[in-house]
């Protein structure tokens, strides 16, 4: 929980990539689900942001994701391009900073989705930042409130750094439910067939 009068916080992770299974060019499936409460006095502000860094310079990509973890900005960190954005804030009287305008007491936050291009066997960096601002009375509590999603084409996974493996997307309920009713449709016809 942050709390004014003016207090800042960030939570920043950055990872890098590697998607196998394929050749040339695809579309990974991204989400964050942000999830906050602000407090009852305004002043309160909370942004979130996913980035990837892809521009194929192996070099140039680590350093852009380093100078954004220095909270540098200038030349380097322009090669970022946002993916997932939002900002939400209770505005304190006469201070706004131009986010989403919530009353005091309000929920923050949202599932976001977005797509994500890749070249297989080419590794892109993301980057997550999660950020609060408090003002005069205001407040925002996000703790443990930015969960990441990431999905592979069919038939590709997904390998980080961090020694996570992401597998393509399990099916949707109605798939399942589909193949589920096809195995029971054929047990129960297997059952009625004459033993010969």
């Amino acid at each position: 929980m942050i709390g004014g009068p003016f207090a800042d916080a960030f939570s920043v992770w950055a990872d890098r990539f590697l998607v196998q299974g394929g050749t040339s060019v695809g579309t990974l499936s991204v989400s964050a689900i942000v999830s906050g409460q602000f407090g009852t006095q305004p002043g309160g502000v909370g942004f979130y942001n996913l980035m990837v860094v892809d521009s194929g310079d192996a070099a140039a990509d680590a350093n852009t994701v380093a100078a954004i973890l220095r909270d540098e900005s200038g030349p380097n960190t322009l090669s970022a391009v946002s993916v997932l954005t939002l900002a939400q804030e209770v505005p304190a009287p006469g201070f706004g900073t131009g986010a989403e305008a919530l009353l005091p007491g309000a929920a923050f936050g949202r599932v976001l989705a977005g797509q994500v291009t890749f070249t297989y066997g080419r590794p892109f960096y993301l980057i997550s930042v999660l950020g609060a601002s408090a003002n005069d009375f205001g407040s925002l509590s996000a703790f443990n409130s930015a969960h990441f999603g990431i999905t592979a084409p069919t038939g590709a996974a997904i390998v980080s750094d961090a020694g996570v493996s992401y597998a393509a997307a399990v099916p949707e309920p109605a798939t399942a439910f589909m193949a589920l009713a096809a195995c029971l449709g054929l047990a129960g016809w297997r059952s009625r067939k004459p033993a010969g």
